[in-house]
């Protein structure tokens, strides 16, 4: 009897072992997602690496090239550099001497300008004056003519005897 309670509890021992194998121990599914995932990553990091690593074999071969015959466009940029900056010195120099002559000329068209309104302002101030001249002499004749006017019609009534 006692190996049927030794069995039994050897089987319940078993039977709870498995159901906590079945709930709670995660080892066997955590293990296989970690190797799966660990496989994935180094696929994909692989395939980037070797990507990556082709790009750069490519980049290398490109300056090797250029390294290679730079020398010989070394000496002939820096020709047409020259002749480039030369142009540019030259078109400048241009520039700043049509500002010159530009400003050179707006000076003299201004000098001009002033000149032309200086004369016309003292051919009008001249005018002004012959025409106020004009103005007090026809004043100066009507002063008269009515001072006259005034002392005939005074002598005529004898305003002054009156007094």
């Amino acid at each position: 009897m006692q190996t049927q309670i030794v069995a039994k509890t050897n089987e319940a021992f078993k039977a709870a072992e498995e159901i906590y194998n079945r709930l709670l121990n995660h080892r066997h599914f955590t293990s296989g997602e970690l190797r799966y995932f660990v496989r994935e990553f180094e696929e994909r990091r692989n395939d980037k690496e070797v990507d990556e690593l082709n790009n750069s074999l490519e980049t290398t071969k490109k300056i090797n090239e250029s390294i290679e015959t730079f020398p010989h466009r070394e000496k002939s940029e820096l020709s047409r550099l020259n002749d480039v900056f030369g142009s540019l010195i030259e078109t400048g120099n241009k520039i700043i001497a049509f500002e010159k002559d530009g400003i050179e000329s707006r000076k003299q068209t201004m000098e001009d300008k002033l000149l032309i309104r200086i004369a016309e302002v003292e051919r009008i101030s001249s005018e002004n004056q012959v025409k106020f001249q004009e103005i007090d002499e026809y004043f100066a004749i009507k002063e008269a003519e009515m001072k006259k006017f005034y002392d005939e019609l005074e002598s005529n009534w004898n305003l002054n005897s009156l007094t």
